[in-house]
């Protein structure tokens, strides 16, 4: 993104008029791209069309929120280093297919950097939230602060947005094939062709005459109290949409942050304690752990890993044994390291070309999205890359929800089948149709 020579100024809000300041970002995304500088009249049109409905937004763990209108570029990641090589310092929205197909609902931007017309940066401390402006040579600054400061003096309070709830009929989706799925994958684990995989499947959401208001779906994961990633992304009408707990890297300087998130225990009544102590959960914990390390050391310095005691990661309907890890790395090269560490086997499975291929026979759709790195990459050679579980693609009419689990020994259909069942809660809620799992 190149940007003006002046550096746009930070403006402050009070951080209980945060998701209100982004649902209003978003109803009026198109106003910001209005009054270009620098086009002529007969390309509007064009420019218009080109940016039509491309938005994200993109909250990491450490409270950062980065939102993008439009599309100013997009850097092919094939090309990341020769545009590491600007002298202005730029960041934006890197996604993969998780298939590595170039034929899906995003298809323009896969292995791509997304540049986009308008960014904004939201940094949180206490109880102030920082916002950070800025914008491609084709924007009017002017005309962008104009819009941030109306929006600004008519925010409420998240306190005073009140839950929406989208009305219609939820479908579990071939429901007898993901069971045979199941058992097809642990004849192949006791045969010893595996020691695990992992299979999802989907719901649908369809809504009524009404439709959906998407404005009222993204403040839901706004004012979400789970520490996960919050992603949005839009594309023409078709949004998908994740409240991920997995991260896969996280570059700062010369340091990776990544962390394995395996094993999950359901419901909110359980003893949660009890997950730590489980040998089925334990074990599979312990395939994504060491794949990981195995994964990152080429690129990071000898005796430099530090592996955390697994601990437990808990959100409002799943729970999860989590492990941190951290390095030094001896090469900083982030495409190539969010490539070999696409998938885990917390997503794939292991070893991880037989679990994938597998995966693939036995799946009924493309994941796309699902399960793929999702995140912010700099030009500075920085990164912070999500893992797009508990997502769903969603357009006017109806919401495909996704939800997967690892299937090792020990596992049962019916088990198995009721976990998926509490991973797909997170989006439902989103849509304000959780009471259709109970």
């Amino acid at each position: 993104m190149q940007q003006n020579n002046t550096k746009p100024n930070p403006f402050e809000i009070d951080i209980k008029y945060l998701a209100d300041f982004i649902v209003k970002i978003y109803e009026r995304q198109h106003k910001f791209l209005n009054k270009q500088l620098a086009i002529h009249d007969d390309y509007i049109n064009e420019f218009n069309m080109k940016n039509e409905n491309k938005f994200y937004m993109y909250k990491d763990l450490k409270q950062t929120i980065h939102i993008g209108i439009g599309v100013n570029q997009l850097v092919d990641a094939s090309q990341y280093n020769e545009w590491c090589s600007t002298s202005i310092a730029q960041k934006g929205l890197y996604m993969a297919d998780f298939d590595g197909n170039t034929t899906g609902p995003f298809n323009e931007f896969t292995d791509h950097i997304w540049l986009p017309h308008v960014q904004l940066t939201c940094t949180i401390a206490d109880s102030k939230v920082k916002i950070y402006p800025e914008f491609s040579e084709n924007m009017n600054g002017e005309h962008i602060y104009a819009i941030l400061n109306y929006i600004r003096k008519s925010l409420k309070s998240n306190d005073e947005l009140s839950h929406y709830a989208a009305l219609g009929t939820m479908k579990e989706l071939d429901v007898a094939q993901y069971q045979q799925s199941v058992k097809q994958i642990l004849k192949e684990i006791k045969q010893n062709h595996i020691e695990k995989t992992v299979i999802a499947r989907q719901v649908e959401f369809k809504f009524n005459n009404l439709g959906v208001r998407k404005n009222a779906v993204l403040k839901n994961l706004l004012i979400s109290k789970d520490d996960n990633y919050h992603i949005w992304i839009e594309n023409k009408g078709l949004c998908f949409i994740s409240e991920t707990p997995e991260r896969l890297v996280r570059i700062e300087g010369d340091t990776l942050y990544t962390n394995g998130v395996a094993g999950t225990l359901y419901g909110q009544d359980k003893n949660q304690q009890s997950l730590l102590k489980d040998e089925k959960n334990i074990n599979e914990h312990n395939f994504v752990v060491k794949d990981i390390i195995s994964g990152i050391e080429p690129y990071i310095k000898e005796d430099s890993i530090q592996v955390g005691a697994p601990k437990l990661l808990s959100n409002t309907h799943v729970h999860h044994i989590y492990t941190s890890i951290e390095a030094k790395l001896n090469q900083n090269e982030p495409i190539d390291i969010i490539q070999k560490m696409h998938p885990t086997p917390a997503l794939g499975g292991v070893p991880t070309d037989k679990a994938t291929s597998l995966m693939s026979t036995l799946e009924p759709f493309e994941r796309h999205l699902y399960g793929a790195p999702i995140g912010i990459v700099s030009n500075q050679k920085e990164c912070d890359i999500a893992v797009g579980i508990r997502s769903m693609m969603m357009d006017k009419k109806r919401a495909i929800l996704y939800a997967g689990s690892g299937i090792v020994e020990g596992s049962s259909v019916q088990e198995e089948q009721k976990e998926t069942l509490y991973k797909f809660k997170p989006m439902l809620t989103l849509l304000g149709a959780e009471k259709h799992v109970k």
